[in-house]
């Protein structure tokens, strides 16, 4: 079997696997740091294996291209405050900005949004306060 079909396996299994959120989120929420050490995406790949999805590390901007893939709906997109109340398990994706290249990813754990860090707030630098970010949901 080639490496592209073991890869094209691993992908498609990683889109019916269940997603278990409390799993995952607890995982990030205990193993975060109190401040940023700029690992958001290692962060949320963490929570994502931690509750059964297949997941690399890849640039944080990245992951609004591959949650889908692995059987997250896009529920909300926009610059100003989406209009949903996100659940435990949802990810927000910030796009890449000046002083901000890998962008940034964060998953909400019932309570605040965790990455690398706890967060105090959803916008945690001023570069993502223009830009349009993604809210995805486990199918």
């Amino acid at each position: 079997m080639s490496i592209a079909a073991i890869l094209l396996l691993a992908f498609a299994s990683a889109a019916v696997m269940p997603f278990n959120a409390k799993r995952g989120t607890a995982f990030a929420t205990r193993t975060a740091f109190t401040r940023s050490h700029t690992w958001c995406a290692y962060g949320v790949t963490k929570a994502l294996v931690a509750g059964g999805k297949i997941c690399p590390i890849l640039p944080a901007w990245a992951y609004k291209y591959y949650l889908p893939l692995i059987g997250f709906d896009q529920v909300c997109s926009g610059k100003a405050v989406c209009k949903i109340t996100p659940r435990t398990g949802d990810i927000v994706v910030f796009p890449k900005v000046k002083n901000h290249f890998w962008g940034h990813v964060a998953i909400w754990n019932g309570r605040q949004w965790v990455s690398d860090f706890k967060q105090k707030n959803f916008i945690v630098a001023n570069g993502y306060c223009d830009c349009t970010y993604t809210i995805f949901r486990c199918r």
